[in-house]
């Protein structure tokens, strides 16, 4: 049976839908705190979001970054959301760099490779994407760049590990637990924190359909 562990960075930036997805498939998994907790051995990770840069000079960070190439380079499933992401195309040799801030409901297109991967099929040439990050990355050598939007990398893959800027784990309480965190921040991406919500709220149907397949995908690749 397949073994999964959670890597949370933050006490707000939980696994939310993924988490459930887990239950209902009865995969076993464990959620480490992976900023003061050493990362168990697992078959799968996965790599949730938080405030902190893939390029702090923390020594955790360190240590993920270090687990994580291991991880991916021995053929390890790895799935990275937002943080999660960065610092999956950090450890494989990208980089993580300022980008132009993403708050609320956005379109991510498809690339040709985008529409050619099993973990994307019939889901359309545009995803509806919950976005809320500042920073971007560069793509690692030999991965493959499944999406983007407004000039940035959103979505990658590279062995068994698939990258994805955007959230598609969240719940609505979450989006309204970082709105509380930092109530200036979507007025660094033109828009107001009320409207960050609505679009959620507007949208949420597509965020959740779109990570019972993607991820459900990624769990059945997992599983063979």
């Amino acid at each position: 049976m397949l073994t999964a562990a959670i890597l949370a960075h933050s006490e707000i930036e939980g696994a939310g839908l993924l988490e459930e997805i887990f239950q209902e498939r009865c995969i076993p998994y464990e959620t480490i705190d992976a900023t003061s907790e050493e990362i168990p051995k697992a078959e799968i990770y996965i790599a949730m979001g938080g405030p902190m840069s893939a390029n702090d000079n923390k020594e955790w960070i360190v240590r993920e970054l270090e687990k994580t190439r291991e991880h991916v380079k021995a053929g390890g499933h790895y799935f990275g959301v937002c943080l999660g992401a960065q610092m999956l195309a950090k450890a494989l040799g990208g980089t993580v760099k300022q980008g132009r801030r993403e708050a609320g409901n956005y379109a991510v297109e498809l690339t040709e490779k985008g529409l050619a991967e099993p973990l994307l099929e019939g889901l359309g040439e545009r995803l509806h994407a919950f976005q809320w990050h500042g920073e971007t990355f560069t793509l690692p050598e030999r991965a493959r760049l499944l999406a983007r939007a407004n000039g940035m990398n959103q979505m990658f893959a590279y062995r068994n590990a698939l990258g994805i800027q955007f959230h598609l784990e969240a719940r609505k309480e979450m989006i309204e637990d970082w709105i509380k965190s930092e109530p200036f921040y979507a007025a660094g991406a033109g828009k107001t924190k009320e409207l960050v919500l609505d679009e959620f709220i507007q949208n949420c149907g597509f965020y959740g359909a779109e990570a019972r397949e993607i991820f459900g995908r990624f769990l059945d690749r997992a599983g063979r």
